[in-house]
């Protein structure tokens, strides 16, 4: 699910509950900007499908969080926009929550499903498909990139050694990825002429965890360099390179 060389359709969904729960906290910030609450209707509807059909957000971990959404989504008289406080509240906390205990969650239920050689029964098989693909979309969500996912499913599990089983081969991937997040210190350039002008007349070249360096100019010169040091806290280096340049393309 994760190579670059499979067919979209067998590729990892990015549609997952942390995603959904970032994007309604997005909407929420827009008010009715850009058609918002509509938007927040189609989302809250994706939101409930996934509560349905991922049983991990059942576990205590969660707090009953995600029930208590759906069934705020399920009311009627407009609860996206009359309960926002209470909803804004509660997806907070899930996202801290999800962000916490996802991975471990996942990892321990896949275990689960491995364990003994697994059930080869089409049921079986599903579940485990399923919540691989949750998993791994978690993971993009958290900013690792695809191509991270599949150099770790490769070097772990496609290509371990004879004597390696594959369960000892899955703890050893699992290890990788329930590991918390660090602060990384990414240090990235772009050529942005705005920014640049922005930054020249004006003192201030620090932003919250960004740190912003203009690089001077000849008389000749076409380009308008800056240099950033952007402060991420994230699962991996890679993740963290993906977010910091998020980051500075939104700047």
């Amino acid at each position: 699910m994760s190579n670059v060389r499979s067919l979209d359709s067998d590729r990892v969904s990015y549609n997952n509950i942390l995603n959904s729960v970032l994007e309604l906290l997005d909407l929420y910030a827009l008010g009715n900007k850009y058609r918002a609450s509509e938007k927040r209707l189609h989302v809250a509807e994706e939101f409930n499908q996934l509560i349905e059909s991922n049983d991990l957000l059942n576990k205590a971990e969660f707090k009953d969080i995600p029930k208590q959404l759906k069934a705020i989504f399920s009311e009627y008289d407009n609860p996206l926009e009359n309960k926002k406080e209470l909803i804004i509240s509660f997806l907070v906390e899930l996202k801290g929550l999800l962000e916490k205990h996802y991975r471990r969650v996942s990892v321990e239920e896949l275990t689960r499903l491995l364990k003994d050689g697994a059930d080869s029964s089409d049921g079986s098989l599903t579940k485990i498909y399923n919540q691989t693909n949750a998993l791994m979309s978690h993971l993009i969500t958290l900013g690792m990139p695809t191509s991270e996912c599949y150099l770790l499913c490769r070097n772990f599990l496609i290509k371990r050694k004879t004597q390696i089983n594959f369960l000892e081969a899955f703890n050893s991937l699992a290890s990788h990825i329930i590991i918390s997040t660090q602060k990384y210190d990414v240090k990235l350039s772009l050529d942005n002429k705005p920014l640049y002008e922005l930054l020249k007349n004006t003192t201030v070249d620090t932003q919250g965890e960004y740190q912003f360096i203009i690089q001077p100019r000849t008389e000749n010169d076409r380009s308008y360099i800056i240099n950033s040091n952007i402060n991420v806290d994230a699962i991996s280096f890679s993740a963290a390179r993906n977010i910091a340049e998020k980051i500075i393309t939104s700047s």
